[in-house]
């Protein structure tokens, strides 16, 4: 291999190895339901190493083939050892070796065979129909860590549907706050206060919290979230000075009895859960991951710059005769 390949093939061995820490790292569900500085930094740093770890592949379609393999299979162990040390999973570390693997593969070929259809270099026409794949591989690894995360808190947590429950309070009662102000701003509070004798805005907002239990259908309730309107604790809701008001503590205090309602009625299929908030995860994670791999894209056409100014890259014109078909 020349020196070019060598220095590649490091880089990209000590990618996948930084790349497997990271997404050791990763706990999904801490992440998604009370997302920290850590965690956004863990996620950020894996999908800019996924991503100029796809780049490398890129610039590996341009090399001689010969041991290529050779380097994907010591990435892929590389990427696996750090990755089972953080998670400690080996049936879901085997896999995402062969995934990872699939992925070298896969994404090193297809750029082989776009840069065979065009005349001309284009890195937009080559590289980003890439990128676009290796973020599809990112979402299935995505899914499956999920999918693992979620069965190990299923078998470990004495509730473990309550446990998974919490992950999606936040974007719950995100919604239900939006809702509630709204129909609080819509019921012309100061006309309220006028009626009932309220001083100010968090009085009548109490008020009206109340009496909107009194008027919940207990079929309804019962059926959907496990509990009777008077089981609700609607006093723990945090109602501010303006008269908007927070509904996590009511949300979080109502988990235990909703998951014991879904344990209860759904027993069967318990079973589903880490599969689905698999594919939750890769449905919710998708659209951030396509908008970074378009950000990261910008890159590209700037690091080629670079890498034919410095002569790492060379372009050549060749011959080539070319079969047409006339009638």
């Amino acid at each position: 291999m020349s020196y070019k390949k060598y220095t590649l093939a490091a880089l990209h061995i000590a990618l996948s190895l930084l790349l497997g820490y990271a997404l050791g790292t990763i706990k999904l569900f801490e992440a998604l339901y009370q997302p920290t500085y850590t965690h956004l930094l863990l996620s950020f740093v894996a999908l800019a190493v996924w991503y100029c770890i796809l780049f490398i592949n890129f610039l590996f379609s341009f090399a001689n083939q010969k041991k290529i393999i050779l380097i994907y299979a010591l990435s892929s162990i590389s990427f696996g050892i750090l990755y089972f040390v953080n998670n400690a999973n080996i049936l879901l570390s085997i896999f995402t070796i062969s995934l990872y693997f699939t992925f070298l593969i896969v994404t090193q070929r297809l750029a082989m065979r776009r840069e065979k259809l065009y005349v001309r270099f284009s890195v937009h026409s080559i590289f980003f129909p890439i990128v676009k794949q290796g973020m599809f591989f990112l979402l299935i690894l995505f899914a499956v860590m999920g999918y693992a995360q979620a069965k190990t808190i299923h078998t470990n947590s004495s509730s473990s549907t309550e446990a998974l429950l919490k992950v999606f309070a936040r974007p719950v009662t995100y919604a239900l706050n939006k809702q509630i102000n709204v129909q609080v701003a819509s019921q012309q509070i100061e006309k309220i206060q006028k009626l009932v004798g309220f001083s100010n805005k968090q009085m009548v907002t109490s008020s009206m919290l109340e009496q909107t239990m009194e008027f919940l259908d207990p079929v309804w309730t019962k059926k959907y979230i496990g509990v009777e309107p008077q089981e609700i604790p609607i006093d723990k809701a945090i109602v501010h000075t303006d008269g908007t008001v927070d509904m996590e503590p009511v949300v979080l205090a109502t988990l235990p009895k909703t998951a014991q309602y879904i344990d209860q009625e759904f027993s069967r299929y318990i079973v589903y859960i880490p599969l689905i908030l698999g594919v939750l995860i890769a449905l919710i994670l998708q659209p951030f991951f396509y908008i970074a791999s378009f950000l990261f894209s910008l890159t590209a056409p700037f690091a080629l710059f670079i890498l034919f100014k410095t002569g790492f890259l060379v372009k050549e014109t060749i011959q080539i005769e070319k079969e047409i078909v006339k009638l």
